[in-house]
């Protein structure tokens, strides 16, 4: 076993999502009396447990990239549906996994917030598209997210055209080899905006435009991370995208921004929208943490799930340059930047129960079935 102790500063519990990444050869970890206890197979313990010092020395967290900037916070004396009422309730089926199934009314929740958010982007005149679930590869690695964020992929294979290889796929162990699948040409995409990029491709538009589509997104969260309540592999983002000038995309982020703080503070939503980062775990792209977090280029809605504990359900963000220069996308040949703000739908349906209960008498009144029902 591998032990490091953690100082006061350290910031242990954002580190923990990286644990699962840093090497398959750790079986398990826990946290006591302010010591990481990694399991490992005792053959890669010494080398193992260089590599995590040096993760943990060169890992920023929210201390090193500077306070937060709060617009807007929303806190009342509620009393919390705990986790695991939630997921057990009759609302929620967990697979603990990282995988939920909506019964009952938390269907009509996740359809209800949809519709919510879909209206913030046709209040400002968006256009709404569907896309498919898979994007090539290619596409995939022109957004940089190979680069930046590449543990979070879940790459799509094909089975090998080969009649005897596919009559031997009968068994889960000989589904699980690799001899029998050619090399991925499809990622499930792990951000509803991408297939908007795709879409996009190569075109000059003749002015500013807002797209808005509901998407499903994979992320591999680590084998580790799963515990975390709302941690999903698999869920469903309300997606609006902005392309267009600098001034046009990042006026209509704030529009969606004050539309939203407006909103939690009309349904009593306990929470607040903040800056914030993306959790970069590659050494070389820590320093961006730090420069989203200058440039106010993410901000979050953090929606309480207990006391202490909060968890992300939208974010709104600025992309410059990113995609509209690869993907060779113009608005009349001016300067084209990119914008995009993700609502979580799942993570949304999760953090109203765990606020609200499993009583619907509890919940506001125009969202209680006998008002739906009139």
């Amino acid at each position: 076993m591998i032990k490091i102790p953690i100082t006061e500063d350290f910031n242990i519990k954002e580190y923990e999502k990286q644990i699962s990444f840093i090497s398959s050869a750790i079986t398990g970890y826990k946290i006591q009396n302010r010591t990481l206890l990694i399991d490992c197979d005792e053959t890669f313990e010494a080398d193992l447990e260089k590599t995590i010092r040096s993760s943990m020395k060169r890992f920023l967290g929210t201390e090193d990239t500077g306070t937060p900037e709060v617009l807007a916070e929303n806190r009342n004396n509620r009393s919390f549906t705990s986790h695991e009422q939630v997921l057990n309730g009759e609302y929620i089926i967990s697979y603990g996994d990282g995988r939920i199934a909506l019964n009952h009314e938390a269907v009509w929740l996740y359809e209800y917030f949809d519709s919510v958010f879909r209206g913030f982007a046709m209040e400002l005149g968006a256009v709404e598209e569907r896309y498919p679930v898979l994007l090539p590869v290619k596409d995939y690695s022109d957004t940089g997210y190979l680069r930046n964020s590449p543990q979070y992929s879940m790459f799509c294979s094909e089975v090998t055209e080969d009649m005897k290889i596919i009559q031997q796929l009968r068994t889960v162990e000989a589904q699980a080899e690799k001899d029998y699948i050619n090399p991925a040409r499809y990622t499930l995409s792990p951000s509803a905006c991408f297939s908007v990029y795709e879409r996009y491709r190569g075109q000059t538009l003749t002015d500013n435009c807002t797209v808005t589509l509901c998407q499903s997104v994979f992320r591999n969260e680590g084998r580790f991370n799963w515990k975390d309540f709302g941690r999903l592999r698999d869920y469903h983002v309300r997606e609006i995208v902005f392309i267009g000038s600098p001034d046009y995309v990042t006026g209509s982020r704030n529009k969606i921004m004050d539309k939203t703080i407006e909103y939690m503070k009309k349904m009593g939503l306990a929470g607040s929208v903040e800056s914030s980062s993306d959790h970069f775990i590659i050494p070389q792209m820590q320093k961006f943490k730090i420069i989203q977090m200058q440039k106010k280029l993410k901000y979050e809605w953090r929606l309480s799930v207990g006391e202490t504990e909060e968890m992300a359900v939208a974010s709104f963000n600025l992309h410059g340059l990113n995609f509209t220069r690869p993907f060779g996308i113009t608005v009349n040949g001016t300067e084209t930047v990119t914008g995009c703000v993700g609502f979580g739908l799942e993570r949304m349906v999760l953090a109203f129960l765990t606020q609200f209960g499993l009583n619907e008498s509890n919940w506001p009144e125009d969202m209680r079935k006998s008002e739906r029902n009139r």
